[in-house]
């Protein structure tokens, strides 16, 4: 009789898991040469072979008794002893124990002992899905055999298989994202399909390969990118970590706009950024209610000229500082310049805005203006607001702007750079045209030391402008001319003002010049007559009779510890300002007007060397003047 004996403990639930890697171990076939070693008669052996298999946590037996029966040899039996599905990797090791004997129902014989191998996991081929054979395993033990011999032989053969697969992931699918989006404007993510293992979740990187910055778990994300930035993402679980899955969300770039780029097409960001752009590239940035704007606008050109502006106000001109021509503002303003059409729309609010700009075309202007203060040191330059180099930005009103302006509504932008492109962004526009950054200088002659001022100041009340002029010292000095110029050119002697001859104390002149209003501005030349008929030529100066309403003096004039200070008809004088400049223009003292009884105050010199200096007036109603002082 043929008796099989099989135990499989705690293998079976194994194989009825879904999706897992199988292993599984069978002996495919059996040897032995034993003879008849009970001695009950010919032919009644019982040879039998016993295995087991172990991965270190569940085991598999095998057990065939063949009763009766001498002289086996080799039988066919095919019995797979263990099965078992793992989620992620496969046994470091499977440890099989065997033995082979003669079972005579008493005792046993022939018997080899229980024999080890240990079979490396790494020895299976996991892509092997039909059995195959490992092994034939052999032991001997002391009996008769078939031949007659001393040596029983026994031996199986042992075959494997892998079928199934891990619970591992694959990288997940990321949806692509279509066209150029605007920067800093919401963008969903979503990745999916492909396999998902055991315990897995997408996370989302910027870097590949799990660097930079975790942005996020799961199928999908939200991100705002400023611009073209590449995202990545993983499944990470408990079996394994999948490669990535990379999407690419292009973003409209900011630029430089060359000459007459003109658009009025925008799109709006998470702040409230309307990026105004041509194609795919940032041309202009605007913040605020634009819903006033007709169908078509608003309308943003850039206009680059491609090297600065610069002009001087004259009459005069810089290199005839040395003759005492005034030649008035030196402008400069950069080459680019913005524009923004509201097409008639009413603005709502107040607005902000970025103009893009290279830095290299306002350090042109910075360059140009400090290098022609030191060409033209006659003039005394300094710059007519005291900003760092002078530089401001400035816009127009009430028309589209055509550059150059020069000057306009001031403000106080915010320096800053996006994706590499520099910016500065002005805040508090109540209304819309354009501007660009500009510096303007502002000349103070140097006169002769023989004359220490020349002024002329409006009376608005009178109608009249008052002429005035100090001289230090004289020497054959014969009278003095005084001329008149409405636009600077055209000239008109006014009045002849006789001369002391000679003198070395301070002397005061002044004329009263009745004028008809036809003009807003007037212009003055000093003419210093000598008795041999020399003639000495100061100025020209100028007055605006409009705006002009304060007129100061001081004396002594040459003055010691200190000097006073007369404001005459003051209307504002809490907002004025005293200002000390040497001869080459830096400013050495500064005072601000506090109301004064009479206008009258006094200033102490203690601290300034002695030499001499430029005093200008500042006061919102005029637009400053000078004495000359000499300090002792």
């Amino acid at each position: 009789m043929l008796r099989f004996k099989l135990f499989v403990l705690g293998i079976f639930i194994h194989c009825l898991a879904i999706g897992q890697k199988t292993v599984e171990f069978r002996i495919t076939t059996v040897f032995s040469n034993v003879s008849d070693l009970d001695g009950f008669g010919a032919g009644d052996s019982d040879p039998q072979w016993d295995a087991t298999i172990n991965d270190g946590a569940t085991s598999g037996s095998f057990s065939l008794e063949l009763s009766g029966t001498n002289c086996p040899g080799t039988r066919t039996v095919n019995t797979t002893f263990f099965s078992k599905s793992y989620n992620c990797n496969i046994a470091p090791t499977y440890t099989l124990q065997w033995r082979g004997f003669e079972d005579d129902g008493i005792g046993s014989d022939a018997n080899t002992g229980l024999l080890t191998v240990v079979i490396p996991g790494s020895s299976l081929s996991l892509t092997q899905t039909t059995f195959t054979n490992l092994a034939t395993y052999t032991g001997t033990a002391g009996g008769t055999n078939c031949s007659g011999g001393g040596t029983v032989t026994w031996s199986i053969t042992l075959q494997y298989r892998v079928i199934g697969n891990f619970l591992t992931s694959t990288a997940p699918a990321i949806a692509s994202v279509l066209g150029t989006v605007c920067p800093n404007t919401n963008i969903t993510l979503t990745a999916s399909g492909v396999t998902t293992g055991l315990g897995s979740t997408i996370y989302w990187y910027s870097g590949p390969n799990g660097t930079g910055s975790l942005l996020g778990t799961g199928s999908s994300i939200i991100v705002a990118p400023i611009v073209t930035t590449t995202y990545y993402a993983r499944r990470e679980g408990t079996c394994n970590v999948s490669s990535d899955a990379a999407v690419t969300v292009n973003v409209k770039s900011f630029i430089y706009a060359t000459n007459g780029t003109t658009t009025n097409t925008f799109c709006t960001d998470n702040s409230g950024w309307k990026h105004f752009y041509v194609g795919d590239q940032i041309i202009f940035s605007a913040q605020g209610d634009f819903s006033n704007a007709p169908v078509g606008y608003p309308v943003v050109t850039i206009y680059d000229n491609g090297v600065y502006y610069q002009e001087t106000e004259g009459p005069g001109t810089a290199s005839g500082c040395t003759s005492n021509q005034n030649p008035n503002e030196e402008r400069f303003e950069m080459e680019r310049s913005w524009n923004l059409d509201m097409g008639g729309g009413t603005p709502i609010g107040s607005y902000n805005i970025r103009f893009y700009y290279q830095t290299s075309e306002k350090s042109a202007i910075e360059v140009a203006a400090s290098n022609w203060i030191a060409s033209y040191p006659d003039c005394g330059y300094g710059y007519k607001y005291s900003n760092p180099l002078g530089f401001y930005w400035f816009k127009n009103s009430g028309s589209n702007y055509s550059a150059p302006d020069y000057d306009g509504v001031q403000f106080s932008a915010a320096i800053s750079s996006i994706a590499g492109v520099n910016y500065s962004e002005w805040n508090g526009i109540s209304g819309f045209s354009g501007g660009s950054g500009a510096i303007i200088l502002e000349p103070i002659l140097a006169l002769p030391i023989t004359l220490s001022s020349f002024s002329a100041v409006c009376d608005d009340l009178n109608n009249e402008v008052n002429v005035r002029w100090t001289t230090s010292s004289e020497e054959n000095t014969s009278h003095f001319t005084i001329d008149r110029s409405t636009d600077g050119k055209t000239w008109k002697m006014i009045e002849t003002v006789a001369a002391a001859g000679h003198s070395t104390s301070t002397l005061n002149y002044g004329i009263l010049d009745n004028v008809t209003r036809g003009n807003s501005t007037f212009y003055y030349r000093l003419n210093q007559v000598d008795i041999d008929g020399k003639v000495e030529q100061f100025g020209p100066i100028s007055t605006d009779c409009v705006n002009e309403k304060v007129v100061f003096e001081i004396f002594p004039n040459p003055a010691g510890t200190d000097v006073t200070v007369l404001l005459n008809d003051v209307q504002n004088s809490e907002e004025s300002i005293i200002v000390f400049l040497d001869v080459n223009g830096k400013e050495v003292k500064r005072i601000i007007c506090n109301e004064q009884e009479e206008g009258i105050m006094t200033i102490d010199l203690r601290m300034i060397d002695s030499g001499i200096y430029f005093v200008r007036l500042i006061n919102k109603d005029v637009n400053g003047q000078i004495v000359r002082l000499v300090k002792e």
